[in-house]
């Protein structure tokens, strides 16, 4: 039995989306009518930056600006997030334009889950037992943390560890894991990072021997830069905030 990756890796997409269609918001639209077009914007985005479907996503505005009375032609509207797309609570700007000009500006806050299927463990796993396919089951969960999206080595080989006990019911992470398999220093894998509102990857060389749930200095190919990852997979580095 083997388990495929179920995370796709990230496209890379800006992170705000404009329209400029002067009928996108008509004279007089009520504020309930703008919310939901900017909710709309904001799982679009969500669905390019996590590969996702948009049905798979669910968005809860928490709280939303009260813009007025809107009026007047050519209005357009454009959202941001205050950091970068992410599962879980977040701050995101709505600006409104008209003729190329922003006239508005305003925070709302959103909170968003994805369903999409994971690993759970069947039973209580200890701290340092050999993980295998038997001892977990494919679920799909709503997930909220970005740290539940990785890029899932197979089970079947015998060389990842329990890092920590994990309870039953627990869906699997990276930082559960430890790696019997070195990755040797001078590696190459994937360097997954946040470059302003982007999610970016990149070729990159690990600087030391690792092994899986591992934080490693990763240095980017035909560079000089140096990035803290944490080894999500053999093939997969993540950056760290």
């Amino acid at each position: 039995m083997m388990f495929t990756c179920f995370n796709r890796p990230r496209r890379v997409l800006l992170a705000s989306l404009i329209l400029l269609s002067s009928g996108f918001l008509l004279a007089g639209e009520s504020g309930n009518a703008l919310q939901a077009e900017v909710q709309d914007l904001i799982v679009s985005e969500l669905a390019g930056t996590l590969d996702a479907s948009p049905g798979d996503i669910t968005l809860k505005m928490m709280r939303f600006p009260d813009f007025g009375p809107l009026s007047g032609g050519g209005l357009s509207v454009s959202v941001t997030p205050k950091y970068r797309w992410q599962l879980g609570y977040q701050l995101v700007w709505v600006s409104l334009q008209q003729g190329g000009r922003e006239i508005a500006r305003r925070s709302a806050t959103v909170d968003v889950t994805l369903n999409r299927e994971v690993l759970v463990a069947r039973v209580s796993i200890r701290k340092g037992q050999t993980l295998t396919p038997d001892l977990f089951a494919v679920e799909m969960r709503s997930l909220r943390r970005d740290d539940q999206l990785f890029e899932l080595p197979a089970l079947n080989g015998g060389n990842l560890s329990a890092a920590r006990y994990i309870q039953a019911g627990t869906v699997l992470s990276p930082q559960m894991l430890n790696s019997d398999a070195m990755l040797r220093r001078g590696s190459k894998l994937t360097l997954q990072m946040n470059v302003g509102n982007l999610v970016i990857s990149v070729p990159g060389i690990i600087r030391r021997d690792s092994r899986v749930g591992d934080l490693v200095e990763v240095k980017c190919e035909g560079s000089s830069s140096i990035v803290t990852a944490r080894l999500a997979s053999p093939e997969l580095a993540v950056a760290t905030p």
